[in-house]
């Protein structure tokens, strides 16, 4: 079961830090011809859920700037799946 979970949700799960650059990249290429699709590893999915990164955190006035609340939660996103990835193991 954990294996289908990474094979779907997170192919390259033992080959990242917490962020997969590659699925990144390939997620903004697609949003510039329109298409959406997802990049968030699953660490970066239990920050999420976890914390409720996307709702819940404060973004202060910036927030209100068009993609600039993105960026802001995307940050902090990122920020702490890598330091959860440098505490605990994959295994």
């Amino acid at each position: 079961m954990i294996n289908t979970l990474i094979n779907t949700e997170d192919e390259r799960f033992y080959h990242h830090f917490g962020i997969d650059f590659q699925g990144v990249f390939a997620a903004i290429k697609d949003m510039a011809r329109g298409e959406a699709r997802g990049a968030s590893t699953i660490t970066q999915q239990l920050v999420k859920n976890m914390f409720k990164v996307r709702s819940q955190y404060s973004t202060g006035l910036l927030g209100f700037i068009p993609g600039v609340k993105l960026i802001i939660m995307k940050s902090k996103e990122w920020i702490t799946a890598v330091k959860i990835e440098m505490f605990y193991t994959k295994q």
